[in-house]
């Protein structure tokens, strides 16, 4: 959230986690599973570390990398694998942090606000106009929230905002941005400027879904028959921020009732340069639970959740080994988001190397948001932890609310829970 006088307010055809070399979108032939799994094995065997997986690369090319110079960068770069991934922290969640929100600037309200709202099913949960400035919060409820949600702009709304286990999506509109013909955020998947990669909705029908997207007119990055990877999509945002459109389980407690929503929020993904630093952060000290782990070739992903936003009905169902199937076959039941940690192998061993937190020109993403109880004393655990920040509480006009950073520089407010502005 932005707020005046906390800080200044603003007046690879690809799949979004790979790396530009490893486009999604990338014509390629097709290898047989069977194929494709001896030279897995035998990659196995030759490197000692599980599931290396080339994808869509000539068989020949395949076996030949496994003896040749370039695979032993390969099992350099896999080094960088944590090897053992603890799917908890070891400090627990004294301050009961919770995952409350992922913003984005926006250009034009006129055309986001309807994108998001009539297009995807999102609720406009809250609001805030400033002088220079508006805030919109957008919310997927659940079916029992959805019932008793108060009416947006009003004293229950901003109560619920503040005191919520969900996550919702805030759009800022920073005044006059709309009638500036050339301007435009930058979306986090254009060099030299990468860091954000995508958020994502989850629906009952990938395919379905997506025609329907087509037939209003949405913009798309990948289709679900396109590129490597089938079954998923990449579509645009008017402000050219990329949307994963991924798939869930439609028999979920969540989804499965009467008048499921048409997408669910399902992820934020950040890239990261050092997966031991990163996690160590958002698992270890600010309580999320790693659900999913899932290594290819040259990138890993790492995929987070906070437990108090959990269903307690999927609790037992946590898998102790993130490398676990189990993991992504939860994913798909959860009625909220997770939070997609991109690694790609290597960059922990860069000097210099950075990702772009969106905060510095160009613009875009903003930044995650946390709730937490006693925010001074949280700050101050955080402190003792070395975490840098951009903002501390007693900072700025706006008390309440601080800016910590991550191990790359993105910006992570925390919130008393509870704030009222």
């Amino acid at each position: 959230m932005l707020i005046s006088g906390i800080y200044k307010p603003e007046a690879r055809p690809p799949c979004s986690y790979m790396r530009q070399d490893r486009r999604v979108a990338a014509a390629a032939p097709a290898i047989p599973f069977g194929v494709r799994f001896l030279c897995l094995l035998l990659a196995a065997v030759a490197s000692s570390s599980a599931f290396l997986i080339r994808r869509a690369a000539p068989t020949t090319t395949l076996c030949r990398a496994l003896s040749s110079p370039k695979s032993a960068k390969l099992r350099t770069s896999m080094s960088a694998v944590p090897a053992t991934i603890a799917v908890e922290g070891t400090k627990g969640n004294p301050f009961k942090f919770s995952w409350q929100q992922t913003m984005l600037r926006i250009k034009d309200p006129a055309k986001s606000l309807p994108f998001y709202e009539e297009t995807l099913g999102f609720h406009r949960l809250h609001e805030y106009k400033f002088d220079s400035f508006s805030l919109y919060f957008l919310y997927v409820p659940t079916r029992e929230e959805k019932a008793t949600l108060p009416a947006c702009g009003t004293k229950e709304s901003e109560k619920f905002l503040w005191s919520m286990k969900g996550t919702v999506l805030e759009l800022t509109w920073n005044h006059g941005t709309e009638t500036q013909t050339d301007f435009k955020y930058n979306n986090g998947n254009e060099e030299p400027h990468r860091g954000f990669g995508h958020i994502a909705v989850a629906c009952d029908d990938v395919h379905a879904a997506c025609s329907e997207l087509e037939k209003k007119g949405v913009a798309f990055q990948k289709k679900p028959d396109e590129g490597r990877m089938k079954g998923l999509a990449f579509v645009k945002d008017p402000d050219g921020y990329w949307i994963e459109v991924i798939s869930r389980d439609p028999t979920s407690p969540a989804f499965s009732g009467p008048s499921p929503p048409p997408f669910s929020l399902a992820q934020t993904m950040l890239r990261v340069k050092d997966p031991h630093a990163s996690l160590a952060f958002y698992r270890d000290l600010l309580g999320m639970r790693v659900v999913a782990v899932k290594h290819f070739s040259d990138f890993s992903l790492y995929f987070l959740a906070q437990p108090a936003a959990l269903p307690p009905s999927l609790l037992p169902s946590l898998p102790s080994d993130p490398e676990d199937e189990a993991g992504w076959a939860l994913m798909k039941q959860l009625p909220g988001p997770v939070l997609e940690l991109t690694h790609n192998h290597g960059t922990e061993g860069q000097a210099g190397f950075s990702y772009h937190n969106g905060n510095t020109d160009p613009r875009g993403f903003g930044h995650v948001g946390f709730l937490c109880d006693d925010l001074e004393e949280a700050c101050a655990m955080l402190d003792k932890e070395g975490v840098a920040f951009q903002k501390r509480p007693s900072e700025g006009s706006m008390r309440g609310l601080a800016f910590a950073k991550d191990p790359d520089g993105y910006w992570v407010e925390l919130v008393g829970r509870g704030l009222t502005v």
